[in-house]
């Protein structure tokens, strides 16, 4: 399991359960104006690069990423599972490192460069692999399993069968397509350095 928020700013569990525990830290996005909000507890507005299209946000201090991402910038992509930060149905890709949207406070991520499944061309290798390898069924985790296997073969072009399913196990899928979801992964690494 990859995603995780950085260790500050982060929704307390008396908001939502963010008892999960930390792997690794994320790389946090400059965080100029926004800690000063965050610390005064004042709304104010952000600006998220979603995708490579520029959004200013207005939000309240305890918005979430999450919520802002659907609510004002309109992805649709981005989902809430479990609240809690376990499913990986909210994952986003920020700096190319994968962020639980339902645990991380927006003002965090004022200025920050943001990926969700709709940046990805179709024609991306894991975009394409999952459609032919028939990795969704319901179709409502797939996004995260999306970026989550971008963000794998970012750091490891190779990755073995162990490697595929280490990476994406704090992600579920509740279809059960585990099978072709590793099957899509090894198929996008493939083709991305073929042998």
């Amino acid at each position: 399991m990859r995603r995780h928020p950085p260790t500050s700013g982060t929704v307390t569990s008396g908001e939502r359960d963010a008892t999960q525990p930390q792997v690794r830290d994320q790389a946090e996005p400059s965080l100029s104006n926004a800690t000063n909000r965050v610390d005064s507890g004042e709304a104010g507005q952000i600006t998220l690069t979603v995708n490579g299209v520029t959004h200013h946000v207005d939000v309240a201090d305890d918005t979430l990423l999450l919520d802002a991402l659907r609510e004002a910038v309109g992805v649709t992509s981005v989902r809430e599972g479990c609240g809690v930060g376990a499913c990986g149905a909210c994952t986003v890709l920020t700096g190319g490192t994968s962020v639980s949207s339902c645990l991380a406070l927006a003002l965090r991520y004022d200025g920050a460069e943001i990926t969700t499944a709709e940046g990805l061309d179709e024609n991306d290798d894991v975009v394409s692999s999952f459609v032919e390898c028939g990795a969704a069924q319901c179709g409502y985790c797939i996004p995260g399993f999306v970026l989550m296997s971008a963000e794998l073969l970012a750091e490891n072009p190779r990755p073995s069968e162990q490697d595929i399913t280490d990476h994406l196990e704090g992600n579920i899928c509740r279809c059960g397509t585990y099978p072709e979801i590793r099957r899509a992964v090894a198929v996008a690494a493939e083709r991305r350095s073929p042998k």
